[in-house]
């Protein structure tokens, strides 16, 4: 990329050297009996090549998952991290011989190094590299430099498959092509550059070059003005085209995939913009924006050709930056095949809640899984809920321990929630029951501690006392964030089948405590629109306003087995007292019978604007096939959320 000159540019500093970076791999060892200031000290060319001699390497990092003896050292796992290698300065040209600005390098498939740069003076330069650390520098160009009154200065450089380079670099006001010619019969004084120019008049800042997969050139490069244009070789001749007319960003990326895909990835008006070209179709994406959004990003792709990009933005004086990584290759991700598969062994059972904490505190992620409809111990529906520990070898398959109901549809395990309600720490997790005592419903506890959860559920005052008979205490529990700052997550539950004149469902908010405390209610919400179960699904996982508190949406509707009736869905947002009585966004469906809001779920920032948003499922919608159903997205602001939604997912086959 472009390196302005400035007389503040360190480049200028007549000392300075061009150093290009030398990447030698080197093995990441398990055990090392080495102490790191001694092994920082050894030279690289003492390293135990010898004893390597069996194994036939293309790489370093191929000896991952081996055991080796090497330096004194018996058996040792060489670890699959890389985060070990060696990396080596080289001068390449002495500061006498001109005032390089920032090079552009290129690894070829033979893993050759080619790297380009300007010199201010009014040379374009040219360096390769082998393995075996043959070198060789020769003179691309000689082009206008500072003397001539030129500022921007760039240079992009890309390796075919034959091995040959190809350059795209400025002079002056012109862009120029350059590709190297090997020594032959033809070239008979050694490897040479053929140079042309190929676009007048433009002051270019910024180039990025690629190889399509038919071996042709095709570029990108960014004028002082801000647009971005491309510029691509047919063969016959050179093409030139605009992209966006900005203004753009000073950095931007560029890849090519082995089919044709054309990537280029930008910044404008704090936006990351990511242009697909699929055989002349072009597709236009945003992956970030914020006002913080800084136009520092990257684009790569990874082993499997899959879009890798980063993205970064400057807040608070600090710098973060963001990855989005795809998951759709197996390689180092998620796998198709699953590592663990825990099977009940009860019949006429299915899973009615899986949730995951650290309950033990012993920093691995353990999980616990609910069957409500489990029959144990000559009971029916008692239900049940199991443990499984996570470990440095994974999650266990066998069970921790277990909890049981006690009478016959208590339904132990409808709902779980996971929250540190006694501020120690560590993971507790809350139990509903809703079918116990004949319908009433009860919500237990199991506290965390460094020897695991209790083997028997604790009750606690104010939340687990017998609540209105028949009301469905328990039907669902989540856990809310600290509202209150003492410390300690906030718990809520819903009855379901609590009514009220016309109301029908209940949703209540605990202040958090230990076991021995009382728990007291806080400010809890009221049904105010139409539906059949205020509390069918409940969220407050996310911050949807960006206050730091945590929001409540309730769902208000029927289920799979009744869906008549109209629905809605509910938003309030969190204050330090709990949720209002009204809610501060509502949504009321115009169709009966589409179940809106059967499930709702705030979802973690997705667009990168610090805000979360909502997800609002309606199964039966019938907008596109019959019952196809429909997902609507809500994004976060400062203000909450809007009245109408950003954009809806509709489903494509019948339900």
């Amino acid at each position: 990329m472009a390196s302005k000159y400035s007389s503040n540019n360190s480049l200028v500093a007549k000392c300075l050297v061009l150093l290009l970076i030398l990447h030698v791999s080197s093995l990441a060892i398990g055990q090392s009996a080495v102490r790191e200031s001694e092994f920082l000290n050894q030279s690289t060319a003492q390293s135990n090549s010898a004893a390597l001699t069996e194994y036939a390497l293309d790489f370093g990092y191929d000896l991952a998952g081996e055991q080796l003896s090497i330096d004194g050292v018996a058996q040792g796992l060489v670890r699959f991290e890389t985060n070990l290698d060696i990396y080596h300065n080289q001068p390449i040209q002495a500061a006498s011989v001109g005032t390089p600005t920032v090079p552009d390098v290129a690894i070829s498939d033979q893993q050759e190094i080619n790297s380009c740069w300007h010199n201010q003076e009014g040379t374009v330069e040219y360096y390769w590299s082998d393995l075996e650390q043959n070198t060789k520098q020769l003179q691309i160009d000689e082009v206008l430099g500072i003397a001539d009154g030129v500022v921007d200065f760039d240079c992009a450089i890309a390796v075919k498959e034959n091995g040959r380079a190809s350059v795209l670099y400025t002079n002056g006001s012109d862009l120029k092509a350059g590709q190297i010619a090997f020594a032959s019969s033809l070239y008979v004084n050694g490897d040479e550059w053929h140079t042309r120019t190929i676009f007048e008049g433009l002051e270019i800042t910024n180039i990025e070059l690629a190889i399509t997969p038919n071996q042709l050139e095709w570029g990108v490069f960014r004028d002082n003005n801000g647009a971005l244009h491309r510029v691509n070789y047919t063969g016959a001749f050179w093409q030139t085209g605009l992209i966006d007319a900005g203004p753009v960003g000073p950095d931007f990326e560029l890849e090519i995939t082995s089919d044709g895909q054309i990537h280029v990835m930008y910044t404008k008006n704090s936006q990351a913009i990511l242009m697909t070209i699929i055989e002349n179709q072009i597709n236009h994406q945003i992956v970030a924006q914020g006002e913080n959004l800084h136009h520092d990003i990257g684009l790569t792709l990874d082993g499997a050709e899959l879009l890798q990009l980063f993205t970064s933005r400057i807040q608070d004086d600090q710098t973060l930056v963001r990855i989005e990584r795809s998951l759709a290759n197996q390689d180092n991700q998620l796998s198709l095949t699953p590592d663990y598969i825990l099977s009940s062994d009860l019949t006429d059972t299915i899973s009615s809640d899986m949730v995951f904490g650290d309950f033990n505190g012993d920093g691995f992620t353990d999980l616990v899984h609910a069957e409500a409809d489990a029959s144990t111990q000559t009971l029916i529906s008692n239900g049940r809920v199991s443990i499984f520990f996570g470990s440095v070898d994974g999650l266990s398959l066998f069970q921790g321990h277990s909890w049981e109901g006690v009478s016959d549809a208590q339904m132990l395990g409808n709902s779980l929630a996971v929250g540190d309600f006694n501020g120690d720490g560590l993971d507790d997790i809350a139990i509903g029951s809703p079918g116990a005592n004949s319908n009433d419903g009860m919500v237990q506890f199991a506290f965390g501690s460094v020897s695991g959860l209790a083997v028997s559920l604790s009750s606690v005052s104010g939340v687990s006392e017998i609540p209105t008979a028949g009301e469905k205490f328990g039907y669902c529990v989540e856990a809310v964030d600290d509202l209150n700052s003492d410390g300690n997550d906030e718990l809520l539950v819903c009855s379901i089948d609590y009514e009220q004149g016309s109301d029908t469902g209940k949703v209540e908010l605990f202040s958090g405590g230990d076991s021995s405390s009382i728990w007291s209610k806080m400010d809890s919400p009221n049904q105010m629109l139409q539906g059949s179960n205020f509390g069918q699904s409940v969220s407050a996982d996310g911050d949807l306003n960006g206050d730091g508190l945590a929001d409540l949406v309730i769902g208000n509707t029927g289920d799979m087995f009744d869906s008549s009736g109209f629905s809605s869905v509910e938003v309030r947002y969190g204050s330090p007292t709990g949720y209002a009585t009204n809610p501060d966004r509502s949504y009321q469906s115009i169709s009966a019978g589409t179940l809106f809001g059967y499930h709702v779920e705030i979802i973690n920032d997705l667009n990168d604007d610090g805000f979360d948003e909502l997800f609002i499922s309606e199964p039966y919608n019938t907008s596109g096939p019959f019952n196809s159903g429909n997902v609507w997205v809500f994004y976060g602001n400062s203000a909450g959320i809007a009245d109408q939604p950003s954009t809806r997912i509709v489903g494509d086959a019948n339900n």
